[in-house]
């Protein structure tokens, strides 16, 4: 018999020394001091129970060799700046914390992913590293100051793992050639599979009136054709089975291996004594069916995971950059720089448009076919395709931080975590498979012990072992979370919190900021009253001065003025020092003579208002200088188109509606009244600590959740027990949030929470088929009424119907 490597079950040279590594108190074989090399390295990691937890091979250290050019990638600055950000850039004091999503090439199974986990908390520097198997891939945080990405790829080089760059050709191609192994296994099992059955046709259909000389040939064929298919076809099956064993473990692919190679003894045994009773037919339908269910599986799985990898490769490959005129890539940009967006490009990052307006094409961010117009001045997305005229725009978001980036990044890091309700089922499949192989024993000891002859409790055997597979029950929570990941990601809607889902379909509550996120920024108009002062400018400087406050300002009324003072000033003074944001209250910088400027609430300006001109109203924004009025703003809230028909909609799912606003009384409400809200429910003129009160206080009543977008939402969306970030949100109401919405509008949180209790009914539909099917299947199997074959189909069925299921969420 072949000796085969303990770690990556290669066969070991017959020529040559013996290598071999001390694992668990033995001494166990390794076919190359490269397989010996990791072994060690896993021992003096204290990391042995990888071996015991693994369900698959290691991968083969020979094949890291050839993806060594594209780790090496790791450490190329414009990879850094492309793929690589910081992990709070609005926290100061966490500038050196950096954070990824890379694709691990060896990461196979639940035990790599722990190995991975393990070896990076121990190493100095590295924050979090969440591995996820169904992915490939690695989720990344670590501190710069003490660690180094290249550093941190060569340390999981060592364990037998390549850290690559998402979308890397390296991994395609290795992922490409799986696939096509796969599918040669699969042709080869149908082919035969369809021999077989047409030799054993005659015996179906005219067994009396064959010569026993044709029959014997014809049982001795297929059992030369059953052979080499259940050698290669079958070999993922007994490998991964013969694994687990050798462990001491029981997987899915146990009963499985079993069922096919006693079938296929058993029938060689008859064949060889001459009874009439083989199934190799059998076996090779079976193979086919399970092999084909794992392809459509695979499909699936791909469809599910094709949009994020589309996003991971979509950023243009140049960029057109203005002052000074260069041809460079979308990574060598930085904030301010001036670009030129020609008719049809994707922009490169996310830039405020100059003078002219345009319209964008956004299906790639969000699925909506129909363009939009973009008007001057407004922020055109990462990705987005230009349908216009050339355009001039100023890039306003650094490398690695546009929405494109953003959305992949919070794709990535999703898809490599996995909610709890995904995985009591992988707690219950061993235990599952166990009571699987009890009844198998069983039954087999019931009918030898009655005297049965082989070709009563043989079949009965092979068809309990096979009719009853957890396979089903393991997909349920998987398929049907990777399948909604992909499905609101072609809404523009990404998950940064696994269990976000879990939150929304047990929502019971849902609080809604006003302005900007019930109100549309881009329809507000503006009135205006200006203090003249002799020291003062003229009106049209101080335009420009609105400008210079709030050009890098997100809030929604700080865009609305932007918008209305660029229509009266060109610019603002690019010379003033930074600006301070106050949360909840305002902006304020200082000039070249300086001289304080502040643009916010009343108090924030130092106005009392009591001293505000005669028969003027309370105004939204008041800008001061050196704590003296020079002009007041009104802005004129109007709500969004979709906000009237989601929150009816919404409050038709059972789900209360709250607003909490920093706004005065008066508008709230009266915005409330449009939307149909009891006064109770309609609360303004909160602090960011008023708005925590009010959420803490609603949250006793249940699961809350936030809808957000400026900065002073923050706080409140972190408290509440699920959050959405409207698009173009603050940063740090984006970090803070658990659900990112792409699209403009409203029509994403209805989605999201829609789609959320689609998945609910789909997991439930699962996991109730799954187990109805295998407590309904095992007992019939045990009493002799389903044959072998069937058995095989209905196991693939199931499995596919479980997957065919979860793919409804797509559509």
């Amino acid at each position: 018999m072949t000796l085969r490597c303990f770690h990556c079950s290669e066969p070991v040279p017959e020529a040559g020394p013996r290598l071999f590594s001390r694992i668990s108190g033995a001494d166990q074989p390794m076919c190359c001091m490269g397989c010996q090399a990791v072994a060690n390295a896993i021992v003096a990691a204290g990391a042995e129970a990888y071996y015991q937890q693994r369900s698959v091979p290691a991968l083969d250290p020979s094949r890291l060799e050839r993806l060594s050019d594209w780790a090496q990638l790791l450490e190329d600055p414009a990879f850094a700046q492309r793929q690589v950000s910081p992990s709070s850039p609005s926290d100061p004091s966490c500038s050196t914390s950096l954070q990824t999503t890379l694709a691990i090439e060896g990461l196979r199974c639940g035990a790599c992913a722990w190995l991975i986990e393990r070896i990076l908390a121990e190493m100095h520097g590295v924050q979090v590293a969440k591995a996820n198997a169904s992915t490939e891939r690695l989720f990344l945080k670590w501190d710069s100051s003490k660690a180094q990405l290249g550093a941190i790829g060569q340390r999981l080089l060592q364990f037998g793992y390549a850290a690559l760059p998402i979308g890397s050709t390296a991994l395609e191609s290795a992922r490409l050639a799986a696939e096509k192994d796969a599918t040669r296994r699969l042709f080869v099992a149908g082919f035969i599979a369809a021999q077989v059955m047409m030799l054993a046709m005659p015996e179906y259909v005219a067994a009396g009136e064959i010569d026993p000389e044709t029959l014997g040939l014809l049982r001795w064929t297929s059992m030369l054709l059953t052979l080499p298919a259940l050698l290669y076809s079958g070999k993922p099956f007994w490998e991964s089975a013969w694994l687990a064993l050798r462990q001491g473990r029981l997987n899915m692919d146990v009963p499985i291996a079993l069922g096919l190679w006693l079938a296929f003894i058993g029938s060689f045994a008859n064949l060889l004594l001459g009874s009439p009773h083989v199934y190799f037919e059998s076996v090779t339908m079976f193979m086919a069916f399970v092999l084909g269910a794992r392809h459509i599986e695979s499909r699936i799985r791909q469809r599910t995971v094709r949009r994020r990898e589309e996003i991971a490769r979509e950023p243009p490959s140049l960029a057109h950059r203005l002052n000074p005129d260069a041809t460079v890539a979308p990574w060598q940009l930085k904030r301010g720089d001036s670009i030129l967006v020609r008719s049809g490009e994707r922009f490169p990052a996310d830039a405020e448009l100059g003078e002219t307006g345009t319209d964008l094409d956004l299906a790639m961010l969000t699925g909506e076919q129909v363009p939009q117009w973009f008007a001057p001045g407004q922020v055109c997305p990462e990705g987005a395709v230009n349908l216009g005229v050339d355009v001039h725009a100023r890039v306003s978001s650094e490398p690695g931080e546009g929405t494109l980036a953003k959305l992949s990044q919070l794709a990535e890091e999703a898809a490599a975590q996995r909610p709890e309700w995904t995985l009591w089922a992988d707690r219950i499949a061993a235990k599952f498979t166990l009571m699987v192989l009890l009844v198998a024993a069983a039954s087999t000891a019931w009918g030898l012990g009655n005297q049965e002859p082989i070709e009563v409790w043989l079949p009965r055997l092979v068809a309990i072992l096979v009719v009853s597979c957890p396979c089903a029950l393991s997909l349920a929570g998987p398929a049907a979370y990777s399948a909604t990941l992909a499905r609101l990601l072609e809404h523009g809607i990404a998950i940064s919190k696994p269990d976000a889902l879990q939150t929304c379909w047990r929502l019971q509550q849902l609080a809604f900021d006003k302005t900007g996120t019930l109100t549309d920024p881009t329809k507000a108009s503006v009135r205006s009253l200006w203090v003249q002062h002799d020291q003062y400018p003229m009106v049209p400087n101080l335009w420009s001065m609105v400008i210079a406050l709030t050009k890098a300002n997100r809030h929604p009324i700080a865009q609305t003025l932007l918008h209305e003072a660029m229509q009266h000033a060109n610019a603002g003074d690019e010379d003033h020092r930074p600006r301070a944001q106050f949360a909840g209250q305002g902006v304020e910088l200082q000039d070249k003579a300086g001289r304080t400027w502040r643009l916010g609430s009343l108090s924030f300006c130092g106005i009392d208002p009591s001293s505000l001109p005669t028969g003027v109203s309370h105004p939204s924004v008041a800008m001061s200088c050196d704590s003296k009025p020079v002009g007041f703003f009104w802005v004129e809230d109007l709500l969004r188109e979709d906000a009237q028909s989601t929150l009816l909609a919404l409050r038709s799912l059972g789900i209360r509606v709250f607003i909490l606003s920093g706004d005065k009384n008066e508008r709230v409400h009266r915005i409330g009244e449009q939307l149909g809200l009891p006064h109770p429910d309609i609360l303004g003129e909160l602090s960011p600590q008023g708005k925590l009160e009010a959420i803490d206080g609603i949250q006793r009543n249940g699961p809350v959740g936030m809808v957000g977008d400026g900065l002073n939402d923050a706080p409140v969306m972190a408290q509440a027990d699920v959050s959405f970030a409207m698009a173009n949100s603050a940063p740090l109401a984006q970090q803070r949030a658990s659900i990112y919405l792409l699209s403009h509008g409203l029509g994403g949180v209805l989605t999201t929470i829609s789609t959320a209790h689609r998945t609910r009914r789909i997991l439930r539909q699962n996991i109730t088929w799954a187990i109805g099917y295998n407590v309904l299947a095992m007992p019939m199997a045990a009493a002799g009424f389903i044959p072998p074959v069937w058995a095989a189909l209905g196991m693939a069925l199931s499995s596919l119907l479980v997957m065919g299921n979860a793919a409804r969420l797509l559509r």
